[in-house]
């Protein structure tokens, strides 16, 4: 697409968030979708939960990026459901590339939403002792 800031230039469409400052200089602020890098890789978190959801006994998953300060980042998922934990990372290693299966897979009761009714990853993490960054 034609780019907003350089006449001439072209800008691409790459799902990330960024601002920039007066002199050109571009700051990333995240992303605009569930897109995360996990050891190189493009990882789509909504293809893993997709995934997850098909295996029996999982009423519901999420996965979210978790990182701890001694390592890189990782998939953490959490699901909701009559489960062995085991099992499905078993199970998931059978359909999905390595980098693919979550390093960790936690059972919850149940997710806890935003005010928006949208799950919030973030208290999911904090209960695990974990953060995003």
């Amino acid at each position: 697409m034609p780019d907003p800031v350089v006449p001439g230039g072209r800008s691409y469409r790459t799902g990330d968030l960024v601002t920039r400052d007066p002199d050109g200089t571009l700051h990333c602020l995240g992303r605009n979708d569930d897109q995360v890098n996990i050891r190189g890789y493009r990882v789509e978190l909504g293809e893993v939960e997709v995934a997850l959801s098909r295996l029996p006994g999982v009423r519901q998953a999420t996965v979210v990026a978790a990182a701890r300060q001694s390592m890189s980042r990782f998939l953490i998922a959490f699901v909701v459901g009559t489960v062995d934990t085991d099992q499905l990372a078993g199970l998931l290693r059978r359909q999905l590339p390595d980098y693919l299966v979550p390093s960790m897979i936690r059972r919850v009761d149940a997710f806890p939403t935003t005010g928006y009714g949208k799950v919030d990853r973030q208290r999911l993490l904090d209960a695990a002792g974990l953060s995003s960054r």
